[in-house]
């Protein structure tokens, strides 16, 4: 290896030590570790559940248990329970702890700051049904929106970093413990002021076709005069609506998938016997499937592979072993 190499690899060594001791690393790793045991007990869960309680799995059709199934309806429910009130909050999960973590790591108060992160998440994942009632939408609390947990958890820390007062450990029953939680009441309330905000806009466009007349009026556009820096920024947008939940998936399906584009370009090749110059020649169909969505969930093998390989730490070598039962539901 000569000097320049070396030189690049110093500089990166140093670039990702300098990350890992940042407030933000050590903050999301440690929320990301208090929320593994309750991902892997889901994981193990939602395992039982697609081997012996689904009537289409590979054991229930092997040993014809379909019989055995209907009579044990009470612990399909019992392991329903524990994957939902596991793998399915755990973006709420995830917005609790970055921002209990937070506040501490700026000595605020981090039992506040951990309730408002989760009051916040949970606001924010509410949405208007058709009958006027509320419900919460289940991808925007499950593993989809983990990262969104995180960032809204915080967030919701450095809110109390900049407004709320250092944490003060009063004796408990001696009249202060009202003067303690009123020190980060200002902070509790831009929180919940901005999600609140936050809340109406996305009930808003989740009501309104605005965000599929969008995807729609993308989709008309001829690609072909556009090129792709347009097609990339309209698959973005598309992910991004997506990820809030704003578009129903039929329009997302037409969207470069299905429909017009797929059409167009399918009679193009039939008629001109080549793929060559088809009208659409960049669409999500054509960039997502081959190259964003390589191997699916079920690349996260390879994770548990490399970690046992490259990784010379004993705790990881302890994550990927408890991660091999987790990750055998996805093979």
């Amino acid at each position: 290896m000569n000097v320049k190499k070396q030189s690049i690899m110093m500089r990166l060594a140093q670039h990702f030590n300098r990350f890992q001791s940042a407030a933000v690393y050590q903050i999301m790793q440690r929320s990301l570790t208090l929320l593994f045991p309750f991902v892997l007990i889901g994981s193990i869960s939602q395992l039982i559940q697609l081997a012996l309680f689904n009537r289409n799995s590979f054991v229930v059709n092997v040993f014809h248990l379909s019989n055995w199934l209907s009579k044990r309806n009470i612990f399909q429910m019992m392991f329903d329970s524990i994957t939902s009130l596991t793998l399915g909050i755990v973006a709420a999960l995830a917005a609790m702890c970055a921002a209990r973590y937070t506040a501490k790591h700026y000595k605020r108060d981090e039992q506040l700051a951990s309730i408002t992160g989760l009051i916040a998440y949970l606001i924010l994942a509410l949405r208007l049904t058709p009958n006027e009632g509320l419900s919460f939408n289940s991808q925007m609390l499950g593993m989809g929106g983990l990262f969104f947990g995180l960032l809204v958890g915080y967030l919701t820390g450095l809110a109390f970093k900049k407004l709320g007062r250092p944490h003060r450990r009063d004796l408990p029953l001696n009249g202060s413990a009202v003067g303690r939680s009123l020190d980060s009441m200002w902070a509790i309330l831009l929180v919940l002021g901005v999600i609140l905000g936050l809340s109406v806009l996305l009930n808003w466009l989740a009501i309104s076709i605005l965000p599929d007349q969008v995807i729609l009026r993308l989709q008309s556009l001829k690609a072909n005069q556009t090129g792709l820096l347009f097609t990339l920024g309209t698959g973005l947008a598309a992910t991004s609506l997506t990820f809030f939940g704003l578009t129903s998936m039929p329009t997302l399906a037409q969207f470069g998938r299905e429909g017009i584009a797929s059409s167009a370009n399918l009679n193009y090749a039939f008629s001109h016997h080549t793929a060559w110059h088809v009208p659409y020649p960049f669409t999500l169909g054509t960039l997502y499937e081959p190259f964003g969505a390589i191997g699916g969930t079920g690349g996260t093998l390879a994770l548990v592979i490399a970690v046992f390989i490259f990784s010379k730490q004993r705790d990881y070598h302890l994550i990927g072993r408890w991660s091999m039962v987790a990750v055998a539901r996805f093979i």
